[in-house]
């Protein structure tokens, strides 16, 4: 009962990190969709539930920056790989994209959860990161995007409208299969390979490419400007919550309420430094670019 009670919470959540990602980057603001493609919402769960959250969160660090590459080179290849014709129709494209995009993220997981001993820890992989994310970001940062100005007061029917034809709800059932099958299959597996199920970015993904269906690829080069920048709060934020569910009470009960409460200021800090940090930044770097 409990592990499908985990199961349950991590598809709602996973869920809400999909739509969430989707609007931000279709309606609300490209660069903040761009760090919330790998943002940690499934990993304070998968620390919570493995037998060693020090495991768990060890197998995230390379994972993340694997992630937002993979994220990266997706959004620069656009329209190129893979390619369709013309009139292809939009959810073939989408599916098409996700399979792909997943067998390549597969076996680069594996690949970097079975080299897990071997790989340096926290520290270097944020250097690393860093050595990354600044000359890339700098390099190829846009120009602002040019969004028609927004309803203070129209988000909730901006997302409505978003998430309720059609092909949306079409797509929102084929994630929340994909997702479920995941999630049943990670249990299975040592703590390293919950670490690398909790590290999948099966709602970023299923949120990039829809936005890619939805969106031309030139439009989506905002989100591209911001996605390095996901491991710089990831790992941080996995080192210190791995800590944190170390120090909870072993009692079963305890353990679960007080590490969803933990679990929860986390991600609620970590939801402020984006919404807060990513614009300025952002504002900063297109007064850089402008001069």
């Amino acid at each position: 009962m409990v592990e499908a009670g985990i199961i349950v919470i991590k598809l709602v959540l996973g869920l809400a990190a999909f739509l969430l990602v989707g609007y931000a980057g279709k309606a609300h603001d490209k660069r903040i969709a761009g760090v919330l493609l790998t943002f940690p919402i499934l990993n304070g769960i998968g620390m919570l539930t493995g037998a060693d959250p020090l495991a768990v969160a060890q197998s995230i660090y390379p994972l993340v920056i694997f992630n937002s590459l993979s994220f990266y080179t997706a959004i620069s290849l656009g329209d190129r790989w893979p390619a369709f014709a013309p009139a292809a129709q939009p959810n073939r494209k989408l599916i098409v994209r996700l399979v792909v995009w997943t067998a390549i993220w597969l076996a680069g997981a594996v690949a970097l959860t079975l080299l897990h001993d071997r790989l340096p820890g926290a520290a270097v992989l944020f250097v690393i990161s860093l050595g990354i994310a600044i000359p890339l970001m700098l390099a190829g940062w846009t120009a602002p995007p040019v969004e028609p100005p927004a309803d203070p007061h129209g988000h909730g029917r901006d997302f409505l409208a978003l998430w309720s034809t059609p092909d949306a709800i079409k797509r929102i059932a084929l994630f929340l299969v994909c997702f479920a099958i995941v999630l049943v299959a990670s249990y299975c597996f040592a703590s390293k390979w919950v670490g690398m199920a909790s590290a999948l970015p099966l709602p970023g993904l299923f949120a990039l490419a829809t936005l890619s269906v939805l969106e031309p690829a030139k439009r989506l080069y905002p989100i591209r400007d911001t996605v390095l920048l996901g491991p710089l709060l990831v790992i941080p934020f996995n080192w210190m919550l791995a800590r944190a569910v170390l120090a909870l009470p072993e009692d079963p009960l305890a353990h679960a309420a007080i590490g969803v409460l933990v679990t929860l200021a986390f991600w609620a800090i970590a939801g402020v430094v984006v919404i807060y940090g990513v614009p300025a930044l952002a504002a900063y770097l297109d007064r850089r670019r402008a001069r």
